[in-house]
């Protein structure tokens, strides 16, 4: 899991002319050089003040020093709850707000976010298919619980790995990193308001599905408005790799399964226990 949320360092666009000088500036903050977009993985014993900044006078934190490119968190249900709370709001608004002893900064924060997590002590435990997982109830459901259903609404994929070796290929990362650029290409020369599907908005994305889609959508939007967001916004970049103008069924269904069907199953095996 680690392993794989690493390699997607490696398919980021290359940092535009005009990012380069709020890149230069922050990886001076931290001692480091700007030779690429960051890829910031902090410990999971780091504290909410060191996560999001602060202090006096105000220093930036790792969420800055991620900004405009990757804040991975490897097993994120071993952060603390207050340090995965204090995430929300940057990755809603890109900019974290920071007021200390009557000094307000409003810092940079615009990143990509990655987690990976067993979701039990031994490591074993999935929702989907066979799995040989060790720990009884109440632990599963304590350490489950320290995944608030706020903040796994802040990832807009939500992938179990449990089937991967079943299922292997042989694909090169430089084979994927050139599907991903002519996706981007594609992408580019629809004349779209916005170079990166997660920042497309509602209005712009519910205007590319149809009657029948929306229908089918209906209930999902019932329940959270920002879960069909992500579907939309998954479904318009599987319609991107296919270099498809419009959304088809299959782009529909390959998001509902990577943003809602696995979402539900862990929330549906969270309720039986």
């Amino acid at each position: 899991k680690s392993t794989a949320a690493r390699l997607v360092h490696g398919l980021l666009a290359p940092p535009a002319d005009a990012e380069w000088p709020l890149l230069t500036r922050i990886a001076r903050q931290f001692g480091e050089p700007a030779r690429w977009r960051p890829l910031v993985q902090p410990h999971h014993t780091i504290p909410a003040l060191s996560m999001i900044g602060g202090c006096r006078p105000v220093r930036a934190g790792e969420i800055t020093r991620a900004h405009g490119g990757i804040l991975l968190l490897d097993e994120l249900l071993e952060f603390d709850v207050t340090t995965q709370e204090a995430l929300r709001e940057p990755v809603e608004r890109g900019v974290i707000a920071v007021a200390r002893a009557g000094e307000a900064v409003e810092l940079p924060a615009r990143f990509l976010l990655l987690a990976t997590a067993n979701l039990c002590r031994c490591g074993q435990y999935a929702p989907t298919g066979e799995n040989g997982c060790t720990c009884s109830e109440k632990r599963r459901r304590q350490y489950l619980e320290r995944l608030s259903g706020p903040t796994l609404d802040r990832f807009d994929l939500f992938v179990y790995t449990n089937g991967w070796l079943a299922d292997e290929k042989d694909t090169s990362l430089e084979g994927v990193r050139e599907r991903v650029r002519a996706a981007q290409r594609f992408a580019s020369a629809r004349g779209r308001s916005s170079a990166r599907n997660r920042d497309l908005g509602w209005d712009e994305l519910h205007r590319e599905v149809s009657d029948f889609q929306r229908r089918l959508l209906g209930p999902l939007q019932a329940e959270s408005m920002r879960r069909t967001l992500a579907v939309l916004r998954v479904a318009r970049t599987c319609a991107d790799l296919d270099q498809s103008e419009s959304l088809r069924p299959h782009h529909l269904d390959e998001a509902m399964a990577l943003c809602w069907a696995s979402v539900k199953a862990l929330r549906s095996d969270a309720m039986a226990f």
